[in-house]
């Protein structure tokens, strides 16, 4: 590197001098006179020459800068690359509280399983929280790698579940079947509580001509008659038949009826009973005269105390219309005695 640098000086150097000498021919003058030659050297004019900058390129030696990670196919060892293809020899991981301290690489696991009675068997547990299937008891000895022993009495402990309650062993977890609750004093060994005596709660519904009542244990009643208040069933909600009630009223040559509901009757005649009709009105009287004879003839008199006139008998087949008879040819006088 120092022999270059000498050689670009010299070179430099070189190129100076041919400079100067180049200046120096120029400023040379040639004078003839009859015949004879003079030559006069002039001075040349006095110059300041700078070289030129001389840019030079270092290239700094080059640095291996190592990634290291496991080795492909043999993840027992690591390696480092170097961005220029470079590479450390195959080298031991080298384990801090499971890591790599020099590619990251966590070492590989062993499970160690601790084991514990479960429902049905036991299961293992390894520190880093994986675990077993269960499995079935195998007693070496009398006892099981799990520590329960073969010669083991459940000890269960009750609690209920869903209409009953189960058993479950403190010792190796093993369950019992779903049991009926036995009350003592109202209260089962799981700790349940008796229930007061069911009452029955009905829903009723219409049915028929009544309603039945439906409890949520599923019994159910015999039809019942509703029992309507206010034109509502206050058991089943059913609405009251509506019966028609007329209230007749004088209209026109008869009369009309009306309901509480707005139904209307078209108008008919009147229908009396004891000269009355349902709707009020009174039958038109009629005279009915019964007829006295009189002395002159006879009279008439209504039992609504209307009287006719006197007047003469009209005598039809010899009787007339009030009794009289009709006299015999030659009598004279009165005829009111003549019956």
């Amino acid at each position: 590197m120092k022999i270059k640098r000498i050689a670009v000086l010299l070179l430099a150097l070189v190129l100076v001098t041919l400079a100067f000498a180049a200046c120096e021919k120029k400023n040379k003058t040639t004078t003839t006179t009859f015949g004879a030659t003079t030559t006069v050297t002039t001075p040349a004019p006095t110059t300041t020459t700078t070289p030129a900058p001389i840019t030079t390129t270092t290239t700094a030696p080059h640095s291996h800068e190592y990634d290291y990670g496991p080795v492909p196919g043999n993840p027992a060892v690591h390696q480092g690359v170097c961005g220029c293809g470079d590479t450390t020899a195959e080298e031991p991981h080298e384990y801090v509280e499971g890591i790599c301290s020099v590619c990251g690489d966590a070492e590989p696991h062993t499970h160690s399983y601790v084991y514990a009675p479960c429902q049905g068997g036991h299961v293992g547990t390894c520190d880093c929280s994986d675990t077993t299937a269960v499995e079935p008891h195998e007693y070496v000895e009398g006892v099981c790698k799990c520590g329960l022993s073969s010669s083991h009495i459940h000890l269960y402990t009750y609690t209920p579940s869903g209409e009953g309650h189960v058993g479950t062993c403190g010792t190796c977890y093993d369950v019992t079947d779903v049991e009926a609750h036995v009350y003592v004093s109202g209260t089962c060994k799981c700790g349940a509580v008796e229930p007061p005596p069911h009452v029955h709660e009905y829903t009723y519904t219409v049915s028929g001509d009544g309603h039945v009542g439906i409890c949520a244990c599923s019994d159910t009643t015999a039809v019942l008659p509703h029992t309507y208040a206010e034109g509502v069933c206050t058991a089943c909600g059913a609405v009251e038949p509506h019966e028609h009630s007329y209230v007749y009223t004088p209209s026109g040559e008869g009369h009309v009826g009306a309901c509480g509901c707005g139904d209307e009757l078209a108008e008919e005649p009147h229908t009396y009973k004891n000269g009355i009709c349902k709707c009020g009105a009174v039958e038109p009287h009629v005279h009915n005269h019964v007829y006295t004879p009189t002395a002159s003839g006879h009279k008439g008199v209504c039992g609504c105390g209307d009287e006719l006139a006197e007047e003469p008998h009209v005598f039809v087949e010899g009787v007339c219309k009030c009794g009289a008879l009709e006299p015999s040819e030659g009598d004279e006088g009165d005829f009111s005695n003549r019956y």
